[in-house]
């Protein structure tokens, strides 16, 4: 098996993948790793600030998991998850 860890697009799809088996466990803190990291490989997807923001919120980091949803929907506007969970969020 190949190590994780360079810029292609397989290598962040396996990050991407990681990061969801590690939310799912409650994994919040590696989760956060792993997807800072896809940040760093990819800066402009808003698939992956959503779902870092989701993991800051399992963290209870509000600020930083609003300041992440935001930055998803400037980097796609039309990117309805981020939007969705944002607006949750003010709710409850």
């Amino acid at each position: 098996m190949r190590p994780v860890g360079n810029s292609s697009s397989e290598d962040v799809f396996a990050l991407y993948l990681m990061s969801n088996a590690l939310l799912a466990q409650g994994k919040s803190d590696e989760a956060i790793e792993m997807l800072e990291r896809m940040s760093t490989l990819q800066p402009d997807t808003a698939l992956t600030k959503t779902h870092l923001g989701l993991a800051l919120l399992m963290q209870g980091e509000e600020p930083d998991a609003v300041a992440s949803f935001k930055s998803a929907i400037e980097l796609n506007p039309d990117f309805q998850q981020a939007d969705t969970i944002l607006i949750l969020n003010y709710l409850y």
